[in-house]
């Protein structure tokens, strides 16, 4: 029998632009992404912060009219699948700084 933990990939705060490879999935295992939280801070100008895979597919994306506001977040809940070897970027744009919290499962493959 096999035993199925949540695990954190990704817990950055203050990103600002593209933060490349924030997490890579383990050759010889699969990551399933349960949870997305993309918080913001106050903005000012139009943008949007958005998690990317490998091949440049956006899976969550947060993003921003021009005007005042106060912090937002956006949360996703899912089961988008990341294969062996490919990786989660971050990135921000309009000058946005925001914190990601990514979870999910990270399966042994047969």
């Amino acid at each position: 029998m096999s035993f199925v933990y949540s695990t954190r990939f990704v817990d950055l705060a203050g990103v600002s632009g593209l933060y490349p490879d924030a997490y890579t999935v383990p050759l010889g295992q699969l990551a399933v992404v349960r949870t997305i939280i993309i918080s913001l801070g106050s903005n000012i100008t139009a943008g949007d912060a958005r998690v990317i895979t490998g091949s440049g597919a956006v899976i969550a994306i947060h993003g921003e009219g021009i005007g005042p506001s106060g912090p937002t977040s956006t949360y996703f809940s899912g089961r988008t699948v990341v294969p062996p070897g490919d990786s989660l970027s971050l990135e921000t744009t309009g000058g946005y700084i925001a914190d990601f919290t990514i979870s999910g499962y990270l399966l042994a493959l047969p």
